[in-house]
């Protein structure tokens, strides 16, 4: 753990504004020889991020988040930012699941069904499917907000951008502060 630098931005009246916080996780990982990095914001209720909110404003926290870890971390390539409850849901057992073969294998994926982080992806299909071989036989990842497609791609559904796509957005999130402190 340690400081992480932010961003200044010049202003038009001669001053600056600074942007600084506490990123809660950042997880790395190294996959084929390439560094690959996510952020995590823990939140208290159910967070969900929505791209109409990031346009207006009004949610640009895991954007701004990521673009500080990819500053700080430049050698990583981004492979998504999202919001995870501290506080996770439970579902009652029934008599089907406490009769599975697998029972412990079923919990577990019932638990990341309902606990799935939310947020967006920034990789491609062939390469979530190396962090997670699951989605590759079920098609909806446990962990991630995406389903893939009988062709092997994202569906319509799911919370994924492509790298010219975030590019855009982060550029965009750096606008947005800029025109707030004008």
């Amino acid at each position: 753990q340690h400081a992480l630098e932010g961003f200044t931005y010049p202003l038009s009246s001669g001053g600056k504004l600074s942007i600084s916080g506490k990123i809660d996780r950042i997880d790395s990982l190294n996959l084929k020889n390439h560094n690959y990095l996510q952020v995590i914001d823990y939140k208290s209720g159910n967070k969900t991020f929505e791209l109409v909110d990031a346009y207006y404003g009004l949610d640009l926290q895991v954007l701004t988040y990521l673009s500080v870890a990819l500053k700080n971390y430049a050698e990583h390539i981004p492979l998504g930012a999202f919001y995870q409850p501290i506080i996770h849901s439970y579902q009652k057992a029934n008599q089907d699941l406490l009769d599975n073969d697998n029972l412990l294998d079923k919990i577990s994926e019932l638990h990341l069904n309902k606990n799935r982080l939310n947020g967006f992806v920034t990789v491609d299909p062939t390469v979530l499917a190396e962090v997670e071989p699951s989605i590759e036989n079920s098609r909806k990842s446990l962990i991630y907000p995406v389903a893939l497609k009988k062709d092997g791609n994202y569906n319509s559904y799911s919370q994924a951008f492509e790298e010219s796509e975030l590019e855009i957005l982060l550029r965009y999130t750096h606008h947005m502060f800029k025109q707030a402190a004008e």
